[in-house]
């Protein structure tokens, strides 16, 4: 690659990261439950799951936080713009709205790790291994995104805004 084409990714990078910064509209949501053990299943809150990974990820925990992330529908609106422009333009806007939304993940981790006092696990989202696409809709319904967040989920399970998170992570207390 050359540096004039190095250059150009470069300003398609830094141009991309000033669109998403610019649309953002930060918001979360989260509670922190009890983790209870009934046979195979798993349940936090109204949470209920035979999922072996998710329990192996909370194997250390007797708490857990169930959260749900959103950068915002601006961000869905300059990715669709920025696509309708140039596939490079959008694919650049899409990857820098998905970097938003890891950060945000981030920040609010350590916030729950604050306000828990203790270390959290890794954490886990419906669809990461055994534990079910579907489950999204139960974290959606119990922490009411709709209303705290404007977090829906389309009959596809598709989360609108589509730079959002939902997950469990576990807190070490």
């Amino acid at each position: 690659m050359g540096a004039g084409a190095a250059e150009d990714c470069i300003s398609v990078t830094e141009e991309a990261a000033d669109i998403i910064s610019s649309s953002l509209d930060l918001k979360a949501c989260y509670d922190i439950y009890d983790i209870e053990h009934k046979g195979d299943k798993l349940i936090i809150g109204s949470i209920v799951t035979s999922s072996k990974d998710l329990r192996k990820n909370l194997r250390q925990c007797k708490k857990a936080a169930v959260f749900a992330a959103t950068i915002g529908h601006m961000a869905d609106a300059a990715i669709k713009k920025h696509t309708s422009l140039s596939a490079l333009s959008g694919l650049a806007v899409h990857s820098a709205g998905t970097d938003a939304i890891e950060k945000w993940c981030d920040l609010l981790c350590a916030d729950i790790a604050k306000a828990a006092g203790g270390s959290l696990c890794p954490r886990f989202s419906p669809g990461y291994g055994d534990l079910p696409l579907s489950l999204q809709a139960d974290i959606c319904n119990m922490l009411n995104t709709s209303r705290n967040i404007g977090l829906m989920l389309s009959d596809s399970l598709l989360m609108l805004p589509t730079k959002s998170v939902t997950a469990i992570v576990g807190i070490r207390c």
